[in-house]
Parts: C-alpha cells; structure tokens; sequence
C-alpha cells in the first residue's frame, strides 16, 4: 500500500489505491481491466505489433525506475532497503540451487561448490549497475493493458535497485519468450530512454544488464521450480525449459565466466529435457 501510493504520487502508471483496509486484508483499488501484457502478446504474435507494445512500456519503466526514487523509502521494502550482494546470493543464487536444481530437478548440488562463482556474479552485478527505483518484478504478467495505456502492479517487491535488472526481467521473461534479436533491439529503445535523463557509460550499463540477466534467471527458475514443485501450481512448469535455454545460451557467450555455473546450467538442461521426454 504504502509503495503503490508513493509511486501513483509521483506520476508512475500503477493503480489508485482508493482505501484499505489493513485488519482485514482489504485493498479498494482503480479496476485496470483483465487484459495482462501476458494475454496480449498471445493475441498479438505479429513481431512488429509486439516491438510497438514493449516500446511503450520502455518509456514508463524508465520513468518508474527516476521518479520512483525521488522520496523513496527504504524502510517501505521487503527483505531488506536495497538490492544487494546479499540479497543476490541468499534470494537468487541459493534459491535456484535449492529450489530449481536440487527441489525440482531432484539433482544434487552443493551450493557452497559454486560460492565463488556466484559471489563473483553478484560483484558484477552491483558493481556496474545504474541505481534506481527497482520494481523487482517487471515482466508481463505484472504489466496490465487498459486501452492505450500500460500499468504496472504486485510491486511489493520495489527497492533501490538496478534499473538493468527490471529492464532484464521485462526483456528476458520466459513467459513472453522474446526473440533475442527484438530483446536486442528493444534493450537499445531503453538505453536510448535512459540517456534522455541520465549520462550513462554503455560498456558498463551493458555489463550490468549481462549480470542482472543472469540473477534475474536464476531467481525465475528457482520460482518456477517452487511454484511447480512445492505449491503444485503446474501452470509455470511450461516456462521452464525457457528459462533454462536463456540461461545456458548466456552463460555460453562468456566463455572466460562461471565455467562451473555453465557446467551446472548444462546439466540442468539435459535433466529438464530428460523430464519433458
């Protein structure tokens, strides 16, 4: 509640909070409509159409991530005020080790064995990452369409944070399933947005984008593995083998990075196809 209202104050597209009910659990709220970004993409498959609806999501992310600072609290997020080194190793790197590989794949892997690896990862993600208002979990099933206008919901989960991570999350969401060439094409778009209100280094945004994507995939494959295995929810087990294809894919275009993490991912997908057969 108290996110939603300091994001709707300082112009961000998100629903109206009208009144609350904290006893009750009661939340009164601006009806947005049924139509989730996820539900239009699977009407609207024609690439162009898609290039034109993420484009105009770009514009009011990058908004999010400048204006939603500006009289942010940090005492508002959940799991600590910032994303951080240890929110990387303890809420994405553990969880995939736990929840994916170990409690859906079934395998079993030493978290501590990759320790360095992820430590490293989580440097580089912090290191080269340009600090913002983070939503935490921007892909298109928590982005609504109303008419011609784009909103963003279930930012519980906001803290100061990378901008590269949110922008990794929307591009590299399983449940969208983006062709690497129109991510490519749409990480430019937002760059290009950025730079309007900000003076950015390209090598080291990029950097940073590279490392978000990779703590971003592990976080969605560690949820997918939760939500499937421990909640029975069989919806997310289809996302799955996404996700572990964007994650190998990336690991293998840093050959130089992470051998044991490449190594790792390598398995889980052979493990995640062996499942499918």
């Amino acid at each position: 509640i108290a996110i939603g209202r300091h994001l709707f104050k300082n112009g961000v597209p998100v629903p109206q909070i009208f009144l609350h009910e904290r006893s009750a659990g009661l939340v009164f709220l601006q009806d947005l409509g049924d139509t989730l970004l996820y539900d239009w993409i699977r009407s609207n498959r024609l690439e162009d159409d898609v290039r034109l609806i993420y484009a105009k999501v770009i514009q009011p992310l990058i908004r999010m991530a400048l204006l939603g600072t500006e009289g942010f609290d940090p005492g508002l997020a959940y799991q600590g005020p910032r994303y951080d080194r240890a929110l990387i190793l303890e809420k994405e790197c553990r969880y995939f080790v736990d929840a994916f590989l170990n409690g859906y794949l079934k395998l079993d892997f030493s978290y501590s064995a990759l320790s360095e690896e992820f430590s490293q990862l989580a440097d580089l993600a912090i290191k080269n990452s340009v600090f913002s208002f983070m939503h935490r979990d921007c892909q298109c099933r928590n982005i609504m369409v109303k008419g011609d206008a784009i909103y963003f919901i279930d930012f519980q989960g906001g803290r100061i944070g990378p901008v590269q991570y949110d922008l990794a999350a929307l591009l590299s969401d399983p449940y969208a399933d983006l062709p690497e060439p129109l991510q490519a094409d749409l990480l430019e778009v937002a760059i290009s947005e950025l730079e309007k209100y900000r003076q950015i280094d390209r090598d080291i945004f990029l950097t940073g984008y590279t490392a978000c994507r990779l703590c971003r995939m592990l976080q969605a494959l560690g949820a997918f593995g939760f939500l499937t295995q421990v909640k029975q929810k069989p919806f997310f087990n289809q996302f799955i083998p996404i996700g572990i294809n964007t994650l190998t894919r990336d690991l293998a275009n840093m050959p130089q990075q992470f051998p044991m993490l490449r190594q790792t991912a390598e398995t889980a997908a052979e493990r995640v196809e062996q499942t499918l057969d």
